[in-house]
């Protein structure tokens, strides 16, 4: 987590869903000031109270959403942040997701060496908290392999910009993850904020970076019987 000024508007939180699920959260609140700070502590308010919704990302975001437009709708700016929230359950080898505008995260297939973006179709993906107060979000599904690795990241990070003015982009993301997709979760992400910064303008970024990576263990082996 890199914070483009003294506070910033990107987080991400981990949440305890049940014994074999965990919740994993990433968000970007618009602007990095220190109102962007104060959306950030009211959406992480909201998330604690919406924990018995942790499980369904689809009605977890619904109901943050209109929570999160309730809250902000009387003031004069609109305030809105993207949002991407997942389950994570180990029992099944599975994720379950759901994206409010955000950028999607790259998985990293590492057994066929492709690298692609989590498929968000139909009302698995929805336009930012705060827009409309009676958007309906949806649950995708994705079954994983053992050496999958998840990348949650926010626009701070492809949207650097380089000494002529020019933006980074998703497809030169892609190709840094291509290129970098056997390192560990830790030295990936130590790498690829290390090239943004290098590419950056005076090594600086002009909006706050966050970067989660998850990594599929190995399947545990299963008792021999006789």
């Amino acid at each position: 987590y890199y914070p483009s000024g003294a506070v910033g508007g990107d987080f991400f939180d981990i949440l305890d869903v049940s014994e074999t699920q965990a919740g994993i959260f990433i968000a970007d609140v618009a602007g990095h000031s220190v109102r962007a700070a104060l959306v950030v502590a009211t959406i992480r308010g909201l998330i604690e109270e919406l924990s018995s919704l942790a499980h369904d990302p689809g009605a977890f975001i619904t109901q943050l959403n209109r929570s999160y437009t309730c809250i902000f709708r009387t003031t004069h700016e609109l305030l809105f942040a993207t949002a991407f929230y997942c389950v994570v359950d180990v029992t099944t080898g599975r994720i379950s997701y759901t994206n409010a505008g955000h950028p999607p995260p790259f998985r990293l297939r590492r057994d066929t060496r492709v690298v692609e973006e989590l498929p968000c179709r139909g009302a698995a993906k929805g336009p930012a908290l705060g827009f409309f107060e009676d958007s309906q979000y949806q649950s995708e599904k994705c079954p994983l392999t053992p050496s999958d690795m998840i990348l949650f990241y926010t626009d701070g990070l492809s949207e650097a910009k380089g000494a002529e003015g020019e933006y980074g982009d998703i497809g030169r993301l892609a190709k840094l993850l291509q290129e970098r997709m056997d390192l560990a979760p830790s030295d990936l992400l130590r790498e690829l904020f290390a090239d943004a910064r290098d590419y950056s303008v005076g090594g600086s970024f002009d909006d706050d970076v966050c970067l989660l990576g998850m990594e599929v263990g190995p399947t545990p082996s299963r008792p021999k019987t006789a």
